[in-house]
């Protein structure tokens, strides 16, 4: 069955995976970083413990900016229990200062979405093979036009196609 909804026709949604939100409800920032950055230094700064650390996939925004931000990659080496740098996606959209309160987005399902010409499929006619003991024939089909090729290999004494 097909619904559409939000502009989109959906066709399927099966097996569409949910995050589990990795870090604590809300951080800090721990170092100022400017426009465009890719990562952030974050602490335990507004009452957050980060004991639990953010994961990659989680989605968070920053005081004063709607923008939503994923985790893309987590520091291994903090030089504190207290304090920990994540890569982001997108890249910041404005300056953030050294305090500003983080907030986590909990758990979510994370989808996907596309345009129904995003992709396409190109195939080319195949070449004609020689093989020995074998009948190769390259084949357009006429209605999809989807390149094929036949083949027919000798099984014993008797033609057999694969």
């Amino acid at each position: 069955m097909i619904t559409r909804a939000l502009g989109f026709d959906w066709y399927q949604d099966q097996q569409v995976p949910t995050h589990t939100l990795g870090a604590p409800a809300t951080a800090a920032i721990d170092a100022p970083a400017d426009a465009g950055a890719v990562s952030l230094v974050l602490d335990d700064g507004a009452g957050a413990n980060l004991a639990t650390l953010p994961v990659v996939g989680d989605v968070f925004t920053i005081a004063g900016n709607t923008q939503q931000y994923v985790v893309t990659t987590v520091s291994e080496d903090t030089p504190s229990a207290n304090e920990t740098t994540v890569g982001i996606s997108p890249a910041l959209a404005a300056n953030v200062a050294d305090g500003a309160v983080v907030t986590f987005v909990g758990s979510h399902v994370a989808n996907l979405a596309f345009h129904r010409e995003a992709f396409a499929f190109a195939s080319r006619p195949l070449l004609d093979l020689e093989t020995p003991g074998s009948i190769i024939q390259p084949l357009t089909d006429p209605v999809s036009g989807l390149a094929m090729r036949l083949r027919f290999s000798a099984n014993g004494s008797a033609l057999s196609s694969r």
